[in-house]
């Protein structure tokens, strides 16, 4: 660490060799104008954490010598490389990990297109940018340069309206393709589009293979459909809280709306879609969309989207609705479902499923192997006044290999009712895992009913959460020889956990509360204290 030392033109005059240094500060040294030499930067093997901070005179990290004209600097393990009031530097090229900030000189650099060079950030391969004040992340002029760039994380920015800026001349003549593997957008309340429109050709990211979308409120569409027909490595797609989602890959302005488009991810393996109150469609034109490998599906609350058609069930066709964007505004949008049932489901192991699916996929005529791949399973409702007594266990009955089932916002007063049902031994027979969460209506899960004990034999993981109505999570002799995980937060009305015998039974337990002695009934309702 270097403080205030006015007078130091350089940190050393020789080749030195830092080979352990992992740390490194230097702090208001006004006279000097780089670090390192190339010969000594190449030793630096194990620095983590860089910060320079008040060296008005500082032009660049790595000071290369015509000596030291071959070899390349890898500083693999560094994470962090903070840069601040530094006036004249121009160069940094030699850095693979950089975080953006506000106020930062380095923000003015980036978006400053006097004297960029192209090897600037030649090595970059991970980007944080987070509170800056542009309304654009990655300039025309700095875009080329980010061949290497494999990582881009954007977040908390209340001014950017634009990610990769490509309106340039100078951007579109260069027709590059990026290395770009992961995409992460959160909290950009303004963002308007993630590519500016560009003509076909000019870039290409075909190794996005995993994208991010988070509380983007202003965003309309996501991708443009000239790069979402190259997404060919796209494996993971996950979109959340984006309250003007209309499309996932908006119209070209040249695109006929008459033409079928065909969009493939044959990598694809996970998509989610949450909380999306306006999306419609995957585009807003008739179209193909294919994804083989598609494993797990999470869809919810996306009250326009309608999620499965099949060939049996006719309201499940495409239609036209009216979608209001605005208070002024009210638009017409294609209502075609995301996938046929035939499919997908077969291929699927988790899925999240609504009242609607739910009535779709009990279809008679549909194959009784339909679900036997699945073996988590989500029910999840979105429509606020229906209730039922217990599980549907018609549905359930379909789904013989399932081992976690999860249940959020269900309108449901018991799990497990009292009375054994006909079948009981043919549905649920796998399952290892349950999670009920924010059950409002929920008063008993019924472990204790005798019909249902295999069941609590068998379980591993039990989890409730913010249930408020219920007051014990079972009231009778329970065996839970094979829980490892119990956890129970947020259930204001529970008097105790689990009865003095059924706490003896959990010899398994690896993970629970830790105030399980106090949280246990010691008295003699189920006989054995």
């Amino acid at each position: 660490m270097l403080n205030e030392c006015p007078r130091l033109e350089r940190l050393v005059s020789d080749v030195v060799s830092f080979s352990n240094l992992k740390q490194l500060t230097v702090e208001s040294c006004e006279e000097m104008k780089n670090l390192f030499t190339f010969s000594t930067a190449k030793s630096l093997v194990q620095l983590e954490i860089v910060s320079i901070l008040n060296c008005e005179s500082m032009k660049e990290i790595v000071k290369k010598e015509e000596e030291d004209a071959s070899g390349e600097i890898v500083l693999g393990r560094l994470t962090t490389l903070e840069l601040n009031s530094l006036s004249r530097l121009v160069s940094f090229k030699h850095s693979k990990h950089l975080t953006l900030r506000e106020d930062s000189d380095l923000e003015e650099i980036w978006h400053s297109k006097a004297g960029f060079q192209d090897n600037y950030f030649r090595s970059l391969k991970t980007l944080v940018v987070m509170d800056i004040t542009k309304d654009h992340v990655i300039p025309s002029q700095v875009l080329p340069c980010l061949k290497s760039l494999e990582e881009l994380e954007v977040k908390d920015c209340k001014a950017v309206e634009v990610i990769f800026d490509v309106n340039d001349m100078e951007t579109k003549k260069k027709g590059i393709l990026y290395r770009l593997k992961k995409l992460t957008l959160n909290n950009l309340p303004n963002l308007k589009c993630v590519w500016n429109k560009n003509p076909q050709g000019t870039i290409s990211f075909p190794n996005l293979q995993e994208v991010s979308v988070y509380y983007c409120g202003e965003l309309a569409a996501l991708f443009p459909s000239y790069l979402a027909r190259n997404l060919l490595k796209l494996e993971e797609l996950h979109i959340e809280s984006c309250d003007k989602l209309v499309d996932i890959v908006g119209k070209d302005d040249a695109m006929e709306l008459e033409t079928t488009e065909m969009f493939k991810f044959p990598c694809l393996i996970l998509l989610i879609l949450f909380r999306l109150p306006l999306l419609s469609c995957f585009y807003l034109a008739k179209h193909h969309l294919l994804c083989p490998l598609l494993e797990i599906l999470d869809v919810s609350y996306c009250p326009k989207l309608k999620l499965f058609t099949s060939e049996f069930h006719d309201s499940c066709k495409e239609s036209v609705i009216e979608i209001q964007v605005s208070s002024t505004i009210t638009i017409s949008r294609l209502q075609q479902p995301l996938f046929s049932v035939e499919k997908v489901v077969p291929k699927l192991k988790e899925l999240t499923v609504n009242e609607e699916s739910i009535i779709l996929l009990s279809h008679a005529h549909l194959p009784q192997d339909l679900l036997f791949t699945l073996n988590l399973l989500l029910l999840c409702s979105e429509d606020d006044d229906n209730k039922k007594d217990t599980l549907p266990f018609d549905f359930l009955l379909k789904v013989p290999n399932l081992e976690d089932l999860k249940m959020f916002c269900f309108g449901l007063t018991e799990i497990f009712g009292s009375q054994k049902l006909e079948v009981h031994d043919k549905i649920l027979s796998r399952l290892k895992n349950l999670t009920l969460e924010n059950l409002e209506e929920l008063k008993s899960i019924g472990l204790e009913h005798p019909w249902v004990k295999p069941y609590s034999e068998r379980l591993e993981s039990l989890k409730l959460i913010e249930c408020p109505q219920v007051e014990k999570l079972v009231s009778g002799a329970v065996s839970f020889m094979n829980m490892k995980e119990l956890l129970v937060t947020d259930c204001e009305r529970m008097e105790y956990l689990v009865t003095f015998s059924a706490a003896k039974s959990l010899v398994q337990l690896v993970e629970g509360d830790p105030t399980m002695e106090s949280s246990t009934d010691r008295g003699s309702s189920d006989g054995d204290n």
